[in-house]
């Protein structure tokens, strides 16, 4: 015959582990956070010069780097596999199409949305999204080297190249009710050059 006395000690034992494990899982997510938590770091120096170049390109990204199957989640689905273009990759990611910009009209086109991100970062009120799936880049020659912008609208982040170096981040999720920059004005370019955008999944 079981001792409901010793019965309730081991129950209160479980108990009183599994409230201390939990209460230091969340001490650790809490020191993971403030360790770990994203922040701008870029300059005006790095944005100064897409808003003054006469040339420019203007890439169509897709934001996925594996190709998927119709119904990745189908118990019979393909192991996914590296997606390739005809037009290569833009750091990392494939790249659907790419468009040389020189028109005035274009350009400032692209200048204006360059500020938007720039303002945004300026403003930006520390929320985040833990994802990045960018669709967008922006690519000039300065000083013999190359120096882009791979934009993700979607996740709020944009990751600043110089050469194949990761040299800054902008980050402009905003908890406010400001308008967010928006990719519809670099879609049009893009469309207007007959370049495809990547096409949203339906998972």
């Amino acid at each position: 015959m079981s001792d409901p006395i010793n019965h309730s000690k081991k129950q209160f034992l479980r108990w009183s582990v599994a409230t201390g494990a939990l209460a230091l899982g969340v001490v650790v997510c809490f020191v993971w956070l403030r360790l770990e938590h994203p922040k701008n770091h870029y300059s005006e120096d790095q944005i100064v010069p897409f808003l003054t170049a006469t040339e420019l390109e203007l890439f169509s990204v897709h934001p996925s780097q594996l190709e998927y199957g119709n119904d990745p989640f189908a118990p019979d689905a393909p192991e996914p596999k590296p997606l390739k273009t005809p037009f290569g990759e833009f750091h990392g990611y494939p790249v659907l199409g790419v468009c040389k910009i020189t028109a005035q009209a274009e350009l400032d086109v692209v200048r204006k949305a360059v500020h938007s991100l720039d303002a945004a970062g300026r403003n930006w009120q520390e929320a985040y999204a833990m994802c990045f799936s960018p669709r967008h880049g922006v690519r000039i020659r300065a000083g013999g080297t190359t120096c882009d912008l791979l934009i993700c609208y979607k996740c709020s982040e944009v990751q600043i190249f110089r050469g194949e170096t990761l040299e800054g981040k902008i980050y402009f999720a905003s908890t406010s009710s400001t308008p967010l920059p928006a990719p519809e004005d670099l879609n049009g370019i893009l469309t207007s050059h007959a370049i495809a955008l990547p096409k949203e999944r339906k998972h």
